[in-house]
């Protein structure tokens, strides 16, 4: 990679040429901080810089080379990009910009990033994919969530960096197997490696639900809007661990139509409602395990605050137990339900049939 040219001290101007023969990516790993790994693949181009430093001009072209990359906190990996980025005095263009997922689904970037001083940008940029892997990652890659995510969408950023509104719609595919771990009370499930340390449990349990429902309820970025539809087919599969320790878990399938948002302000909102049409509650209590069948037409409903949603679930086991307790001249067991409704608060009943 060569940068040549000449800087006018007196006229404040730029002359200068940027050839890349070939810069490996492989070579700016170090600088990701872990975050990019099996990286492969080269850049090339040559662009022209003229102009002043308060306003550069670049004319060429960016060719990437057969580039692959893997994230490390997604555990996804992505490959044949060997699409080329246009620079003008106009801006920035993407003209059928693509990267594939490991089974060769492609997301698209199309349109133009304009700007004249390369300071002050303005966007024009349609994001499309269709049945993209966006995740692939286990719980060794990450603490709250991982499993499968397979995402169609349709975005348009428009805007400027000021404010950049984002508006369009995800669907995630039925191929979805995606986990999500509660935050747990106990802080030794937290970390199983290591040697013993006294905390103070529950001030620990405080700051860890406080930052849990602060990074959720709010974002670093700011002046932006977003507001994205969001729908789920009902064959996606989602596992909700409520506790890690006794290995209880919500397994859920079903509709949703939601509607996510962020403000300029960085608070991020989530309405709409996600109803199951099967699934299951997997609970432990003293070494005995029960899996407790949900009910068709249980909901989640999210009227803004994405950490304070509206349950109502209803989980049925079903066994067969004498009655004797319950009815003295019954002799033989009964089929017996109990039944766990899950809701705001959560109270539970037995009753038999």
């Amino acid at each position: 990679m060569n940068f040549d040219g000449f800087y006018d001290t007196k006229n404040s101007a730029l002359d200068y040429t940027l050839d890349i023969k070939q810069l490996k990516l492989q070579s700016l790993e170090g600088f990701t901080s872990d975050n990019l790994t099996e990286s492969s693949g080269f850049f090339s181009g040559n662009l022209k810089i003229t102009g002043s430093i308060e306003q550069p001009r670049l004319a060429g072209d960016l060719k990437f080379n057969d580039i692959a990359f893997r994230i490390t906190p997604l555990n996804a990996s992505f490959k044949r990009l060997d699409d080329i980025i246009h620079f003008s005095q106009q801006g920035i263009r993407f003209d059928k910009f693509s990267l594939s997922d490991i089974n060769n689904n492609r997301l698209t970037v199309n349109g133009s990033i304009l700007t004249t001083n390369y300071t002050d940008f303005s966007f024009g940029l349609t994001i499309h994919a269709d049945n993209f892997k966006a995740l692939s990652s286990t719980a060794a890659d990450n603490d709250l969530y991982y499993g499968y995510l397979f995402l169609n969408t349709n975005l348009q950023i428009r805007g400027t960096m000021e404010s950049p509104p984002i508006t369009g719609s995800v669907f995630i595919n039925e191929r979805t197997k995606l986990t999500l771990v509660l935050p747990q009370v106990n802080p030794s499930i937290a970390d199983r490696k290591g040697v013993v340390e006294f905390v103070d449990e529950t001030s620990l349990e405080l700051k860890k639900a406080k930052q849990i429902k602060d990074d959720f309820a709010s974002t670093e970025l700011r002046g932006m809007t977003m507001s994205v539809n969001v729908s789920i087919d009902p064959r996606a599969a989602f596992k909700v661990i409520i506790d890690e320790a006794n290995e209880d878990n919500l397994n859920l399938k079903g509709n949703a139509q939601l509607s996510f948002g962020i403000d300029p302000s960085g608070n991020t909102s989530l309405t709409g409602r996600y109803e199951f049409t099967e699934g299951a509650y997997e609970m432990s209590f003293n070494f005995i395990k029960r899996r407790f069948e949900i009910e068709k037409g249980g909901f989640i409903l999210w009227s803004g605050d994405p950490t304070s949603p509206a349950i109502n679930i209803t989980a049925v086991y079903e066994t067969r137990a004498s009655p004797i307790d319950l009815v003295g001249n019954q002799i033989g067991p009964l089929p017996v339900q109990q039944e766990i409704s899950i809701n705001n608060p959560c109270p539970s009943r037995l009753y038999y049939r």
